[in-house]
């Protein structure tokens, strides 16, 4: 019987810590998501905005759960959240007193996109 090769041991390997690595994404579920955009009038468009920092709070203990910053594309998620109301604060880079976005979300739901004039 011939003996598996090196390749064949590294392919089956690179499979299975795959297959480890999707089974351990999916044990964490998003519990909210969005994304966040920037109008912007010299491109007639809105612009995907990285870098804010997103919290949330959940009204019965009073508890702020964040900072999720904004990615490249400007989408942020919480996952793992217990279902309910949260109250959703969005602010500029790292300065948390320029408050830019406040709206009150359900637990779990993707929200719509946030544009900010």
């Amino acid at each position: 019987m011939k003996m598996p090769g090196r390749r064949s041991l590294l392919a089956t390997l690179t499979v299975c810590l795959l297959l480890v690595a999707g089974v351990a994404a999916l044990a964490q579920s998003v519990s909210l998501s969005g994304t966040l955009y920037q109008y912007r009038p010299d491109r007639n468009q809105p612009t995907p905005v990285s870098g804010y920092r997103v919290f949330v709070r959940e009204p019965s203990t009073g508890k702020w759960i964040g900072p999720v910053p904004t990615d490249a594309y400007g989408r942020f998620a919480f996952y793992d959240l217990k279902n309910g109301l949260y109250l959703l604060n969005i602010y500029r880079s790292t300065d948390t007193r320029t408050l830019v976005w406040q709206q009150e979300v359900a637990v779990p739901s993707q929200l719509q996109p946030i544009v900010l004039r």
